[in-house]
C-alpha cells in the first residue's frame, strides 16, 4: 500500500531508478521474478523489479 500522491509516487520511481541506475543502491536476489527480473529494489513501498546483468 503507497501513500501519497500520484505525482509523489512518479518521483519517488524515478528517484529509486537513479538510485539502482547510478549503483548507490542495489535490490535484494527475487528468485521468483517473472521474465528474467531476478532483483527487487523496496523503498517508500514502491517495488521496482530488475534484471542485474542490464545494469552492467
Amino acid at each position: 500500500m503507497h501513500t501519497g500522491s500520484p505525482i509523489q509516487r512518479v518521483k519517488r520511481i524515478i528517484t529509486m531508478s537513479e538510485e539502482v541506475l547510478s549503483g548507490k543502491a542495489q535490490g535484494e536476489p527475487n528468485p521468483k521474478g517473472m521474465l528474467g527480473l531476478d532483483r527487487v529494489y523496496t523503498k517508500y513501498g514502491v517495488r521496482i523489479n530488475y534484471k542485474k546483468e542490464s545494469l552492467k
